[in-house]
């Protein structure tokens, strides 16, 4: 599969693979592979699909890396996806993610 994402022509066909790597949500190997494609990969399609199908494993081991896409991503819309991938999981641990993102402090 990650010689398809990183070789494959087609956009959509690279897209195809990262939901299949996605769909293994419970491998933290399959988490780890989706955060290396979306910090190395200079195509931005395939950056925001790995950095949407994180979102969409609802996988707490995602939310260390969709933090540092949602506070220092390349551009506003590889912030927003992350922040909206933080969102979609869901648990404390992203929650409170995205208020750091936000710049908020949870009262005590």
């Amino acid at each position: 599969m990650l010689d398809i994402v990183r070789n494959a022509k087609s956009a959509e066909v690279r897209k195809q693979a990262l939901y299949q790597i996605g769909n293994n949500s419970d491998n933290p190997e399959a988490i780890k592979l989706l955060v290396a494609i979306a910090k190395e990969s200079s195509d931005a399609d395939v950056q925001m699909t790995a950095i949407r199908t994180l979102g969409n494993t609802r996988n707490d081991d995602a939310v260390a890396a969709l933090k540092e896409f949602g506070k220092s991503g390349a551009n506003k819309r590889v912030r927003s996806a992350a922040v909206s991938s933080l969102g979609q999981i869901g648990t404390e641990k992203a929650k409170a993610a995205l208020l750091d993102i936000l710049g908020v402090k949870e009262k005590e």
